[in-house]
Parts: structure tokens; sequence; C-alpha cells
């Protein structure tokens, strides 16, 4: 092409769509990691929720006794004693993980498949006795 030609068109080109703007350089800037929040603790629980929670384990200890809750519970306050040296937390926790094992039995599914039982414990899913 001839260089006329290509200053005339470029010249065309400018007058209609403006000045050729020089390009401009990336502003990039390293940004700092923002490490994400901690997640706060659960709240303490209050005298009246603790005894709840505390109430519902003993009832579904009674419940199913003979079938892996009792098992369950020591596994809870092992190294403890017993459920008034548990914080509220795994008071909540234990709690949470009795109510499981009450929705895996009324479904047919044994505690050591749905992991509520340690390998290591004593309770075996055929007991000899009738619960």
């Amino acid at each position: 092409m001839d260089e006329k030609l290509k200053g005339q068109l470029l010249a065309s080109l400018e007058k209609q769509f403006g000045e050729k703007q020089p390009a401009r350089q990336p502003r990039l800037s390293i940004v700092a990691a923002v490490p994400e929040p901690e997640p706060e603790p659960p709240p303490a629980l209050d005298y009246i929720n603790r005894r709840m929670h505390e109430r519902m384990i003993w009832q579904l200890m009674y419940m199913y006794a003979g079938c892996g809750f009792r098992e369950i519970y020591n596994d809870a306050v092992r190294g403890r004693g017993c459920l008034a040296k548990l914080g509220d937390y795994e008071v909540v926790e234990l709690h949470e993980k009795m109510d499981r094992a009450r929705e895996c039995l009324a479904e047919g599914i044994s505690l050591h498949e749905a992991g509520l039982l340690k390998e290591s414990s004593s309770w075996s899913e055929n007991p000899s006795r009738p619960p």
C-alpha cells in the first residue's frame, strides 16, 4: 500500500473515531491476602438449655438401652468422668450425635456403619441378650 493512501486512511479514521489514544499500561498492584475471620465460638448455654440437652442425652440412653448409646456416651466422657464436666459445645455435640444414632436405628443403619461407634468399642451389633 502506498504511504500517501495509508496516511489518508489513517486521517479519515482519526477524524471518524477521534485521535488515537496511546496504549496505557495496566496498573497492577499486589494486594495482601486478607485472612478469613475466625469462626465465632458457639454461645455458652444458659442453665436451662444445658439441662435440657443433658436430660435428652439421659432419655436417649434410657430409651435405647442395649443399642450402643451407652458406648457413645462413654466415648464422649472418656477422660472426664461424667457429663457435668463436659463443656457446653461438647454437650450439644453429644446430644446431636445421639439424635443421629436414633435416626440411624430407625432407618436400619448400624451405628458402626454410620461411624458413631469406634472400632475399639466393646459393644457388638448382635448382643446376646435382647434389649
